[in-house]
């Protein structure tokens, strides 16, 4: 009785040692070795769950031991090795989207820009107003003539308009990149 104690012991915990060296990111190995150790408890929880299957198939899953190995193997071979279904790239829920710049905006840029908190900061630390297309000519209207000669009345203009239009539709992901702060949709001024 108490070899069989510390043997069953041994498993179990070598088992465990096992587990906490898993990778469970990016895949499905959370789900499962939780769904293979809920297979595992069935047979303990309910004795009589399986006693309407085949005779065959209550000799192997009478014991939650073997229960719970046949789940694992079975659903490691269906998340992990057959690939049928699975892209390359995980699902826009895991992945990170791929950001970048168009020439036309990275030209744009001057020495000492700078990004900080997704806005664009010039060298002596003021925001650079991203301007919406539909606004350009407007802006850049109202500094030829000097009636806009600072960036906060380019940047009050543009919040007025954003706060009567209704809302955009998603940026094209081809586009350009990321939130509005690189001037994907819009054009920086000078």
């Amino acid at each position: 009785g108490g070899a069989g104690v510390v043997l069953f012991g041994t498993v179990a915990a070598s088992g465990i040692r096992n587990l906490s060296s898993v990778d469970y990111t990016g895949n499905m190995n959370l789900i499962i070795v939780a769904t293979s150790l809920a297979f595992g408890m069935i047979p303990v929880v309910s004795p009589t769950f399986y006693d309407a299957f085949p005779s065959w198939f209550q000799t192997i899953f009478h014991s939650g031991i073997s229960s719970a190995a046949v789940m694992a193997v079975l659903l490691n071979l269906l998340f992990n090795e057959f690939r049928l279904g699975n892209s390359a790239q995980p699902s826009v829920f895991a992945a990170k989207p791929i950001r970048y710049l168009t020439s036309d905006q990275a030209r744009d840029l001057q020495d000492g820009d700078t990004f900080v908190g997704g806005k664009l900061v010039d060298c002596d630390g003021d925001e650079v107003p991203v301007v919406p297309v539909t606004k350009v000519e407007e802006v850049r209207h109202g500094i030829e003539c000097g009636a806009l000669t600072c960036t906060d009345e380019i940047a009050a203009i543009v919040a007025l308009d954003t706060e009567h239009a209704e809302p955009a539709a998603p940026a094209d992901p081809g586009r350009a990149a990321g939130d509005g702060s690189t001037g994907e949709d819009g054009a920086r001024l000078t």
